[in-house]
């Protein structure tokens, strides 16, 4: 098959459709970010590079052979619960727009069957509509913790027919590597916070060691969550008075691109490690190696869960 991969990233996609045994003729891949790019060659080195998406014009779109699928989960910026919520205000939303674009020209010029995929975030219901009713499909709302250790909820718009995946019952303590480095461990100073008044009272610890568990600050009516052995919790932004959701029980909560989760495990909080960070994405150990720590933090954050997209991909007839 011949594979049109839009804001390809360290070719997620390529695994997924790897373990999905979907053959490869061709896989063209848009692509910007150089450490994502050098990725990508790397563990792919046939993968034809395509640069900017706002370069790929209607004649060069003519130049390529019958594509069978086209898929990309673009940024999310403008329509995540976390940004401003700019939605298509935002520039880089608009790359949403660009990929239905080009789909639509495929469908009218190159294969009218070709299969598609597009991911994003969980947003607001006027804008997902507006997505819908561009795109034509409806999207299917499915959550990374059925195939891995992590929540991730994310939309995917699809004409390749869908079910929800087999919970797997991957828990964040089935992913943690051994022999950890105590570099890892969270240094009391860390636990620490600029004192924060919550609810009328005074705070100034982050987290609290409390033998078998840890409290963890949270901008709840309670004012804090608490953590047991095996659960994450997410370490940015300290010393914020509005940041919820910091605990995840059991799994790790969504990556973002700077990967700041840390696990309670064997009495300590430590660092998730790289590797860890990759399998929470279904990548293989190692994928994103040859990169500095925080290109593959970023890079594998801006990823996709292989093992959602392969469930998908194995939908194609």
């Amino acid at each position: 098959m011949n594979i049109l991969s839009l804001f390809d990233g360290i070719s997620c996609g390529r695994v997924a459709v790897d373990r999905a045994n979907i053959q490869v003729d061709n896989y063209y891949a848009s692509e910007i970010e150089k450490p994502a790019i050098e990725s990508t060659m790397r563990n792919f080195p046939d993968t034809v590079q395509l640069g900017d998406i706002n370069q790929l014009n209607e004649d060069f779109l003519g130049t390529l052979p019958k594509i069978d699928i086209v898929m990309g989960g673009s940024p999310c910026q403008g329509f995540s619960r976390n940004g401003k919520g700019l939605n298509f205000d935002d520039p880089r939303s608009q790359l949403l727009l660009k990929f239905i674009d080009i789909l639509n020209w495929i469908k009218e010029n190159n294969n009218p069957n070709v299969n598609f995929l597009l991911e994003n975030v969980v947003m607001k219901q006027e804008w997902q509509d507006v997505v819908t009713e561009r795109i034509g499909v409806n999207p299917t709302n499915i959550n990374s913790f059925l195939v891995s250790a992590q929540k991730r909820p994310r939309l995917y718009w699809t004409n390749i027919e869908v079910s929800q995946p087999i919970d797997n019952n991957i828990n964040l303590i089935d992913i943690l590597e051994d022999n950890v480095s105590d570099d890892y461990i969270i240094s009391e100073e860390l636990m620490k916070s600029k004192p924060i008044e919550i609810k009328g009272n005074m705070i100034d610890r982050f987290i609290t060691m409390d033998g078998n568990q840890v409290i963890v600050r949270n901008a709840t009516k309670q004012g804090y969550l608490i953590a047991e052995e095996g659960d994450s919790i997410n370490l940015s932004v300290p010393n914020s008075n509005t940041r919820r959701g910091r605990v995840g029980k059991g799994k790790s909560n969504t990556l973002d691109t700077q990967c700041n989760q840390a696990v309670f495990i064997d009495g300590k909080i430590r660092r998730l490690t790289l590797t860890e960070l990759e399998r929470l994405q279904t990548l293989p150990d190692g994928f994103t190696e040859g990169l500095s720590n925080s290109s593959r933090k970023k890079a594998i954050g801006n990823g996709w869960t292989v093992d959602v997209i392969a469930h998908i991909l194995k939908g194609i007839r």
